[in-house]
């Protein structure tokens, strides 16, 4: 299961003080923490182990390894089910149910402090996610890479491997991309990255606000809230630390209320705010207590202390860092163990008990060179020179303040060497992106480009269509009109010929008619002529005769 934070963050934050491979795996489980993901997480375990008992092995393999993940709260069924998968896995030859378990297996040793086991086993994961082919097996192996390295406080390797995990991470798989966007912005952090850290988490708490996690939301307001803190902008860290504790009240996530009141009260006891820092830090008790959250309640004793220590109530103080003491044993928290004694050599000097200061402090510090962190070795001996210095031993005081000097020095050539890190990154990256825009803005004018000859080429390619098309029909009207034409001629020449006949005819009739004129003068003529000559005599017989038939014939 992936984090929803993971404690790199507390390494830089004066509130929480931790045992790095514990309190990592402790906030690597945080999911499984809630009570609301825990009744989930559960009913899936039982679901899971029921099926376990119908499966064929392929799928058994598979189902073993993510019950091994499952198993938070119970390392050694943990443990059990992992190598049960493994077995079963290297039997079927399934990489992905063996990588699986052997990113439980490397959880597994972190949380039981065996750094190199846990690593051994991270390098073979990435060897077998690399052969399964599996975007989510190789996310998951380049992730625990990324927390195991922010684990030893080398955030820049840290940074690779997250990078690396979010680059394989399914885009389906948005819950996985947004938890590993958080690991990366709060090793962003680590590298006073503070800008770019707060862009990826605001985004991160964008998306946990459109779907409705109030549980992840609470969280991801808590560690803006504590960004904040080191940024020194304690009203923006007030304002996030509040959003996170009204979400958390609404889902009832003891929890972050508890962090949150713890990161609250730590904000106004540096402030001075004596009687909001006891009211946040007293109720944060309340809540921390219900559940094993074991080094945030160290934390808070520390608080608790270092509060009644600020007001002369020694009596409280000496209470709280002897609760510090005794659980941090407990849970072998050796950051936890180193502040609880420097708390106590704080109360004895103000009391002038540097003999029993000193006590604690020689007792205290072998275990303070153990855990070899900067920032604790630079507290630490600061209160042990202080305290030689007021016992008279000003040679061993001297001795200590130049160990004090040197990891001060260290911590801060090592701090202004990832600020210039960064400073480069953020050069490099602003330059990458300026290169990045000149070439996005040539690919969108080669683009425009490409595109306008495709226009133009489209454009061109429909005038030939249309000229063509033109041409084809112009030649093929002009054909028409050149046979229309020839037809014209031949029909000319008919026409010519027919007038020709015509003419022809027209002279015959010409003649004929002046030959029938002629003949019909000479007729008309005659017929005047014999009318004439025939009137008297038929005038003559008509006047004679008597017989009818004789009158009518001379009619």
């Amino acid at each position: 299961m992936f984090v929803i934070f993971t404690s790199i963050l507390t390494y830089s934050l004066p509130i929480l003080m931790k045992n790095q491979y514990l309190i990592l795996f402790l906030i690597f489980s945080f999911l499984t923490l809630n009570p609301i993901n825990l009744f989930a997480q559960r009913e899936e375990i039982d679901s899971l182990e029921l099926v376990l008992k119908n499966v064929d092995n392929e799928e058994k393999a598979l189902i073993l390894a993510k019950l091994s993940t499952l198993y938070n709260k119970d390392p050694e069924k943990r443990f059990s089910y992992a190598q049960q998968a493994i077995k079963l896995a290297d039997s079927l030859d399934n990489p992905i149910a063996k990588s699986l378990a052997l990113y439980s297996l490397s959880q597994y040793y972190l949380a039981k402090n065996n750094p190199s086991k846990a690593q051994e086993l991270a390098d073979s994961n990435i060897v077998v996610a690399l052969a399964s082919g599996d975007s989510s097996s190789l996310s998951s192996a380049y992730y625990f890479y990324g927390f195991y390295y922010s684990s030893l406080a080398d955030y820049n390797n840290a940074v690779v491997y997250y990078k690396k995990a979010l680059e394989y991470t399914p885009f389906v798989n948005q819950e996985r991309k947004y938890s590993l966007m958080q690991s990366y912005a709060i090793t962003l952090n680590n590298l006073s990255n503070y800008e770019e850290a707060l862009k990826i988490l605001l985004k991160v708490i964008d998306y946990y606000e459109k779907t409705k996690n109030q549980t992840s939301a609470a969280h991801i307001y808590y560690v803006l809230g504590a960004i904040f803190v080191e940024m020194g902008d304690n009203e923006s860290a007030k304002k996030y630390f509040h959003k996170a504790l009204k979400l958390a009240r609404q889902s009832n996530y003891d929890f972050v209320i508890g962090e949150t009141m713890l990161g609250l009260g730590s904000l106004y006891s540096d402030e001075k705010m004596i009687d909001s820092a006891r009211y946040y830090l007293l109720n944060a008790k309340k809540y921390v207590e219900k559940d094993t959250y074991y080094s945030l309640i160290a934390d808070l004793n520390t608080a608790l202390g270092d509060l009644y220590l600020d007001i002369n109530n020694t009596d409280s103080a000496l209470f709280y860092y002897n609760e510090v003491i005794k659980l941090s044993e407990k849970i072998n928290d050796n950051w936890a163990i180193v502040y609880g004694y420097i708390g106590l050599a704080k109360v004895y000097n103000k009391e002038q008990n540097y003999g029993k200061s000193l006590f604690y402090l020689y007792k205290v510090e072998p275990i303070a060179q153990k855990v070899n962190a900067n920032e604790l070795l630079i507290d630490f001996y600061d209160i042990f020179s202080q305290t030689l210095a007021l016992s008279g031993n000003y040679r061993e005081a001297y001795h200590y303040m130049k160990l004090y000097n040197q990891y001060s020095d260290k911590f801060y050539k090592e701090k202004s060497a990832h600020e210039l890190t960064n400073l480069k990154v953020a050069y490099e990256t602003e330059k990458k992106e300026q290169e990045n825009q000149q070439l996005l803005a040539e690919n969108k004018f080669k683009e425009q480009n490409i595109k306008n000859q495709h226009y133009i080429s489209i454009s061109i390619a429909l005038l030939l269509i249309l000229a063509l098309s033109f041409a084809f029909s112009f030649f093929r009207g002009k054909r028409k009109v050149q046979k229309a034409h020839e037809l014209l001629v031949e029909k000319n020449k008919e026409i010519l010929n027919q007038n020709e006949e015509i003419k022809t005819k027209s002279a015959e009739i010409s003649e004929a008619y002046s030959k029938l004129k002629e003949l019909d003068e000479y007729k008309q003529g005659l017929s005047n002529m014999i009318i004439h000559d025939l009137k008297n005599p038929l005038n003559i017989i008509l006047n004679m005769a008597e017989n009818k038939l004789v009158k009518e014939a001379v009619n």
